[in-house]
This record gives structure tokens, sequence and C-alpha cells, in this order.
């Protein structure tokens, strides 16, 4: 029996199907200025109860249950030893608070943040990505800005989708030139079609799908383009980790909203040459998983978080507020799995892409006692000077405990043993500069990797089998998320350099006259070792200003996959890697 169709099911449902749509007066707002009251149910049903509206700056903080992605069911018959799905893109109304009208937004499966995809080790996931339903007028269309496309033509709704962290074959890898139009009207030059095969060859561990359009990627994403997907593994399960409702993944992003909350994303640039684009976002609310200001209701037992920053451009420093000053928690995983030990810590900072496997331990604390999630985070990172977003969600220990808690204590874990990179004897090491082109009057116009843009010829080209040492030298204000498709790697060290003679010297490299500088040349103190939380596999680290990153890239391919084969590296904040901060690689 087909359920009655409820209001927030009628205005998804007559949103999908049309931006024409009338909304019946039964269902329309009230007057006033910030606060307003709208009718949730018909005309002549037995109850009328009405919902306070307000504007985004007035809504009350933590009065509404933390929403949990769902979960996808695979067609498991399909293919042979492969869990398949369908899942379609399209425009749709969700509401990211009880005292807001609903918002519009993009998602996979009518879902804002998208639907959560359970991988195993070893079975093959097959995914058709479909993006018929969108429409042909983009979302945040006052937003695009033709002027960094670089002479290029683009429809203004493109989509393709990238498993971020994944080790997958290239023309499943999700790179910018393989997006297409609603439908396929459009495609661009690396597309290869809308069904995708993941092996899942990769330890346990939660990587997360996203959109990579080719200069649209800030706008996608922020429109809604994002989920997560995890692997699992027989090694992860002998853990005795906190599982079911105790594992919570929480993905935190951060937007702005309109008085009559619609998505707001600049439409005005900082400088002529691109009128629109903007070098960085920074929202004025915290969302997780798709709410602002949630709370959790918690019992006195262990906690598995799942964290997912997939903000565009704002990094976060976590910790838990009891009251009594930080509470300590226990990082156990990174972007590739899990941490060759865990890590005790009273904050973890998490740059755009970063992801992080947290216990939090509640057993011991105070019946009634909040924990309020909080961030301290310079914004923009590290200069500051922007937005702050400091009091995130509420975990209220309200609840009696139900059932032992047998997971096992975060310091008496033993986790699965991690293997150290070690650099191949006789490979050369290979130098990044992160650099920012500004007019005469100091506003960037374009941040590029070694002065190249992303369509100039491939220069590094690894052997697969080899480890490489990689050096990026940042020579800019700004931290940049460094993020290397296919690869997992592991973060060296990092090292203070001479910022402003390495800018000044890198002109004749830029020239053509000269070799590109070696850090070595610059370097002003100690090299210092990677942060506890930071010691596992990775396949995104936080490029600190006037610093060299180190990292050890081991470089292999997946089955059946022959040199040279095309993966890319890039800035993950959003509006950097659309205007450039992207580069080809060649694994051979």
């Amino acid at each position: 029996m087909a359920g009655r169709l409820t209001r927030r099911r009628f205005i998804k449902l007559g949103t999908a199907a049309g931006a024409g749509l009338m909304v019946p007066s039964y269902l329309q707002l009230g007057c006033g200025d910030n606060q307003q009251t709208a009718a949730t149910t018909r005309p002549g049903d037995p109850v009328t109860t009405s919902k306070v509206i307000r504007t985004p700056a007035r809504i009350d903080h933590f009065i509404d249950p933390l929403p949990v992605p769902p979960t996808l069911s695979p067609d498991t018959e399909r293919y042979p030893d492969t869990d398949y799905y369908e899942i379609r893109m399209s425009q749709f109304g969700q509401e990211l608070h009880s005292q807001l009208p609903e918002t519009t937004v993009w998602g996979y499966e009518k879902s804002f943040p998208g639907p959560t995809i359970e991988a195993r080790r070893g079975r093959r996931t097959r995914v058709k990505w479909i993006n018929d339903d969108l429409p042909a007028a983009h979302l945040l269309q006052a937003s695009i800005d033709p002027t960094i496309y670089q002479g290029r033509e683009f429809p203004d709704v493109r989509t393709i989708v990238h498993l971020h962290g994944s080790f997958v074959r290239p023309e499943f890898d999700g790179q910018p030139d393989a997006w297409s139009s609603p439908g396929a009207g459009n495609t661009g030059p690396g597309h290869f079609g809308s069904e995708f095969t993941y092996p899942n060859d990769q330890p346990a561990t939660m990587l997360w799908y996203h959109d990579h359009a080719m200069h649209s990627t800030r706008l996608n994403v922020y429109a809604g383009l994002a989920g997560l997907y995890f692997i699992r593994d027989e090694e992860e399960e002998k853990l005795s980790l906190p599982v079911g409702n105790h594992e919570i993944p929480l993905v935190i992003q951060d937007r702005t909203l309109a008085d009559d909350a619609s998505l707001s994303y600049p439409t005005t640039g900082i400088t002529p040459v691109h009128p629109v684009w903007v070098m960085r976002f920074l929202g004025d609310m915290p969302l997780i998983n798709g709410s602002a200001y949630p709370y959790l209701d918690a019992e006195p037992r262990r906690y598995r978080l799942r964290l997912l920053n997939a903000s565009n451009t704002r990094t976060w420093n976590l910790w838990f507020d009891a009251g009594g000053g930080p509470f300590p928690f226990h990082v156990i995983g990174s972007d590739g799995g899990f941490l060759p030990a865990p890590a005790r810590v009273e904050s973890l900072r998490l740059a755009p892409a970063e992801r992080a496997d947290v216990i939090l331990d509640l057993s011991a604390a105070d019946p009634g006692t909040v924990f309020t999630l909080r961030n301290d985070a310079p914004a923009p990172y590290p200069e500051g000077g922007d937005q702050p977003l400091d009091n995130l969600m509420q975990i209220r220990l309200s609840r009696d405990l139900d059932g032992e808690d047998r997971s096992t204590p975060a310091d008496r874990l033993s986790l699965p043993a991690t293997s150290t990179a070690t650099p191949t004897s006789g490979v050369p090491k290979r130098i990044f500069y992160l650099d920012e082109l500004s007019n005469d009057q100091g506003s960037a116009v374009e941040l590029l990797i070694n002065d190249r843009r992303f369509h100039d010829p491939v220069e590094e080209q690894p052997a697969a089998g080899t480890t490489e040492i990689w050096e990026i030298v940042n020579l800019t204000l700004d931290a940049h998320p460094f993020h290397i498709h296919l690869v997992q790697f592991q973060v060296m060290n990092r090292q203070p350099l001479d910022q402003a003679q390495y800018w000044k010297d890198k002109d004749a490299y830029v020239a053509g006259t000269a070799p590109i500088p070696d850090p070595h040349t610059y370097l002003t103190g100690a090299a210092v070792p990677p942060a506890p939380a930071e010691t596992g596999w990775k396949d995104t680290a936080l490029s600190m200003p006037a610093e060299v990153l180190r990292l050890a890239v081991p470089f292999s391919l997946p089955a059946g996959v022959s040199g040279p084969a095309r993966y890319i590296y890039h800035c993950h904040i959003l509006e950097h890697e659309d205007n450039d901060m992207m580069r080809p690689f060649d694994v051979v």
C-alpha cells in the first residue's frame, strides 16, 4: 500500500518535477521579517501543528537529532562476485534545520550528504552513476565563471564521480576531463562511460566519493555531490571495535544560507580578471551530516566516530569540551586505514578531504555530561582573519547503557601491522612548489604547481614498483591539502625554509634557464616528524606555508593495468583545484 504523501515528501517530489512547481497555499510560509510559521498538515486533517521558521542567523542550536546518511543495498546477482548499484544525481529539497524551510540541494539518491556504500575488501563494487535528472541550469548558476576555463567551452552542468582514496584503474578514477552533461549530451575528452568498477583491493578504511568535474568541482560539491564509502575486512572485524549504532559517521562541512535558507555562494570575484571566481569559501554555518548544530543522545560506552572534512576550503581543529577543558580521545586510523598504534590526543586537525577514525570513550563520564564538539582553527588556515566557527554539535550522555559494551578500550587495541614506505635507492626525489599568480593589486588570479597548468604536458612519470620522495614547497600564505590519486603515501616530515628566497630563485626555472630549486638549499630549521594522527597511510596531507612537506610515495598499478597510466595530484581546496592547482602524472 502506498504511503500517504507527507508534506516533506510532497515538496521533495514536486521540486524534482521542475523549477516551476506551484506550492499550494497550505504549504506557503506566513509573513514576518525573522520568524514565520508554516502549517505541517493539510486542510481537514484532525490535528494542526505549526513550525517556527527563522532566518539562519536566528536558529536555535542543538535542538535537532544527528541524522546519519542511509546505507545503500546492492544488487548482488547482476554481475559475478560484484555489488552493483545504480545511483542517480538530482536536485531536491532537504531540511537542514527544523527551524528552516527546505534548502534546495543536489545529491545522490536524494540524500545530502549522499548515501553510504559498504564494500568488502577483495569484492568488486560496480556503480552506474546517472546524472540524467540534474537540471540544465546549475543550482549555483550565478557563481559560474567561464574566465577560468582558459578558452575552453563547457556546459554549465557537468559531473564526474571520483572515489577519493581508491586504488583503481585510470578510466574509473573520475578525473576532471571525464565529465558528462546530464544524459551525456556533451562529454569531456576523458569520458569513459557511466559505469565504474572499484576493485576494493585495499585495507579496511573510509573513503568518500564526490564530484570532480573540470572547473566545477567547488560548485558541484558545495551543491551536495559527496558521500561516504566504507571498505570492510576481517582484520577490522577482529578488533572488537564499536559497531552498529555505536559507529557513527560525521561528515563535516560549512555552508552559508540566505535568509530563505537557499544555498549562498559568492557571485562576485576578487579581481576583474575573474569577475566571479573566489580564492576560498568559508561558510558561516557548520553542517554535520547535512544538519546544522545537531545533537546526539549517547550511552556511557565507547563510540567509533568516522570523521570526514568535506568542506571546500575550511580546515578544522576539533576537540571535545565537557566543561572542564579538552576531553581526550584516541585516533586509530586516517585516510588509508589504521594507524600503527592508537594515538591519544586532545585535538585533531582535519584539512579538506582528510579522514580520521576516532574512539571516544564515554564509559566513565558522569550521567548528564554534555560534550560539545568544538573547533578553534583560524580561518583561513593558518593566518586567520575570517569567520570563525566554534561550536559544531553536542553529544549528550543522556541514555542508560543498553547492553554490555564489549568493545576493546582504545589504549588496549593491537591494530593491524602497518608497513613502512622505504624510498627506492637511486630514484630521484621530485620537487613541487605551490604558488599564486597575483595581479598588481596583490589579488590571486591563478594557483599553480611548479608554474604549470593542468593541461600542460606531463612531467612526472614514476615507475610502478618504486617508492619516491615527493617534496612539496609552499610559497603561499595558505595551507594546502595535497592529494595524490591512486596511491596511499606516508608523511616523512615537515621542515621550515626561506620562502621569500625560494620564491625569487624559482624565476630562473620558470624562464627555463635553471633546474627547479632544491629545497635543501633554503632550509631554516630542523625537520619535524608527523603528528601521531598522521603516522599511517594517507592520500591527503597538509602543506603549511614556508615549509617543505616530505612524502614517501609508493607506486603500483591495479591488476591488468599497464603503463603509462594517467592519474592526477592537486590541492584539495576546491576553489584552488578549479583554477589549475592540479597536474597529471603517468605511472609507467
